[in-house]
């Protein structure tokens, strides 16, 4: 009997320290574990699956009349079965608890894994986006850039161009007035070599042999001299040059007096590669 008394005692202890320990699981800890007698602890109410077992209601053995006394002092296996009974549902109990709890801190752990997945996921596809967008803002840059270049260098050549075109239009407006100087200047030789031949009664020098033969016979009879004679120039082109020249020829006439006329005769000159040559002249007025 003292036996069984003991095990009685041992296995209320356990009970109540069981009890006592899953009633102080507070809902930041491990969720405090609701009975079907309390109901809510604390303003959490467990879901079905952390909710504790029923009780186990201990009843204390049916006391044996007197008369079977002497008899209870042999049954000890039949009163010694309760406690047993008790403190195995008890230990299932504690064992699903902790199975629970473990699931539960499982779950949670999963669950903060897949969010920090989900989290890295996210920002990874915000910095690939961003990368894409660096890397589409970038190359429109460097088309910008490439289209800018490719501006400036068109710039440079219609810039060169004009700039050749310019120089050439200028060398050319220069070799223009070259030429015509030049021109001039030919035309300026063919009425001094003139004057200079006429008056030197030269008939075969090259000036006089361009003119009439009439004028040639004059001067081998006559030997009249050229003097007053001016230069009006008047340009055709860059290759021929036209020139009109004006003055006074005197001459002794056979009676012994002397006479003298006003004398107009143009030449034309032309360019021959890079010189000008007296191709004729001819007197237009005052021809003796």
């Amino acid at each position: 009997m003292w036996t069984t008394f003991g095990l009685l005692v041992l296995a209320g202890g356990a009970a109540g320290g069981w009890w006592h320990w899953s009633a102080g699981i507070t809902p930041l800890g491990r969720p405090a574990v609701i009975d079907s007698v309390r109901g809510e602890q604390n303003g959490y109410t467990a879901p079905p699956a952390l909710q504790a077992p029923a009780p186990v209601v201990l009843l204390p053995p049916a006391e044996a009349p007197v008369a079977a006394a002497a008899t209870t002092e042999h049954l000890p296996t039949q009163a010694a079965s309760s406690p047993r009974v008790f403190v195995a549902a008890a230990a299932d109990s504690g064992v699903a608890i902790q199975r629970q709890l473990r699931e539960l801190r499982q779950r949670q752990f999963d669950d903060s894994v897949a969010d920090e997945q989900r989290r890295t996921a996210e920002q990874q596809a915000v910095d690939s986006q961003r990368i894409s967008d660096s890397l589409v803002t970038a190359r429109a840059a460097e088309a910008k850039a490439s289209e800018d270049q490719d501006a400036l260098e068109r710039q440079e050549a219609e810039r060169r161009v004009s700039e050749e075109a310019a120089a050439n239009v200028a060398a050319a407006a220069r070799l223009r007035v070259v030429r015509l100087a030049a021109g001039n200047a030919a035309l300026a030789g063919w009425l001094s070599g003139l004057v200079t031949e006429v008056n030197a009664g030269n008939l075969t020098g090259p000036v006089l042999l361009a003119g009439s033969a009439g004028f040639r016979e004059f001067v081998s009879q006559h030997h009249p001299k050229l003097s007053e004679m001016t230069l009006a120039i008047s340009p055709v082109n860059d290759v021929v040059q036209q020139a009109t020249a004006e003055g006074v020829v005197r001459w002794r006439n056979n009676f012994g007096t002397t006479s003298s006329r006003r004398l107009k005769a143009t030449a034309l000159v032309m360019l021959d590669g890079d010189t000008w040559l007296l191709r004729s002249w001819r007197i237009v007025e005052g021809a003796p």
